[in-house]
């Protein structure tokens, strides 16, 4: 009995102590550990949150590290020692470039404090940005501009492009070269395509490098009556003389061709990704050579392809007293 209450003295004497020692330290506790971006859009660029913790134990508190669950985030943290009843952060910065649709990444938060890793949620959904894509049908202006006609090739490209993509596609038409070379200075295309005749191929082949040069990812598309069918002929005419310079070759009318072309890169594909591609009315070419041996011509009702002159895309042009 006397053993008895001597270890219930004892415990008790002892517990507050135990009781103490398991309470000092540094605790984290966050404001929230999730947060939802909600719906954004990609062109807009990379969206930032920051999470705000409170070190509410007895010992100052240091991040360690904050591992992100994909490259597409980037975190940051409170450097130092956060003291007891102080505040800290941990942010994450997402970058929705090349990533369309719903995301769920997570950081996991390693320090000093109990706990000693917390997880970090971020969420949300980005919308596409429009495909931005030049179409060129240059001539040359040593005397005004030369053949002083409508580019009505690409314009019927266009026309296809905007009915089949509405708002997801972003079009410009050059018939001038300073006009493309000054949209150039400033402006990215995601696709530039080129269409080449005999008057023509070598101004084309000229913006061409320009544009491979300056933006490297841009995806360079040549069409036109000077383009061939076969693809031998297609490799001894234009592989062997520009190499990999252009990413994809069409024959014949390139209306549909190019839609498909557009949905192949609106479905997340890149420059890297295309070759590995079936892209119908394109010539492919990659380090491996060209895809495809023969493409044979489309065959379009013409009531598939909107008016170029009825829907504004050639407005401007018209009022050219130049052509």
């Amino acid at each position: 009995m006397k053993k008895y209450f001597f270890s219930v003295i004892l415990s008790v004497l002892i517990l507050p102590g135990f009781v103490n020692a398991q309470q000092k330290g540094a605790n984290i506790s966050f404001d929230n550990t999730t947060h939802d971006f909600g719906t954004m859009d990609e062109a807009k660029g990379v969206v930032t949150y920051k999470f705000e913790f409170t070190n509410t134990g007895s010992e100052p508190l240091i991040i360690q590290n904050a591992s992100p669950s994909c490259g597409c985030t980037t975190p940051a943290w409170t450097n130092g020692p956060v003291k007891p009843g102080e505040k800290g952060f941990v942010s994450a910065a997402y970058d929705p470039a090349g990533r369309p649709g719903k995301f769920e990444k997570t950081i996991n938060v390693q320090s000093t404090a109990k706990p000693a890793v917390v997880i970090l949620t971020i969420k949300g959904n980005v919308n596409q940005k429009p495909l931005n894509i030049f179409l060129a049908e240059l001539g040359h202006t040593y005397f005004n501009i030369s053949p002083a006609t409508i580019p009505i090739g690409v314009a019927y490209i266009s026309a296809k492009l905007k009915k089949e993509f509405g708002d997801d596609v972003k079009i410009k038409i050059f018939r001038y070269p300073d006009k493309l070379r000054n949209a150039l200075k400033d402006e990215k295309p995601d696709v530039a395509g080129f269409g080449f005749y005999n008057w023509n191929e070598n101004l084309g082949v000229y913006f061409a490098r320009l544009i491979r040069r300056k933006y490297p990812e841009t995806i360079l598309v040549a069409g036109g009556l000077n383009i061939p069918p076969d693809g031998e002929i297609l490799k001894e005419r234009y592989l062997d003389k520009y190499g990999s310079l252009f990413d994809a070759y069409i024959p014949y009318e390139g209306e549909q061709p190019m839609v498909n072309l557009a949905e192949a890169l609106l479905d997340s594909c890149s420059r890297k990704t295309l070759f590995t591609k079936q892209v119908p009315g394109c010539f492919l070419t990659g380090e491996e050579g060209v895809t495809g041996k023969k493409i044979e011509p489309y065959i379009i009702d013409l009531k598939d392809i909107p008016s170029p002159y009825l829907s504004g895309i050639l407005d401007n042009m018209l009022a050219d007293p130049m052509l």
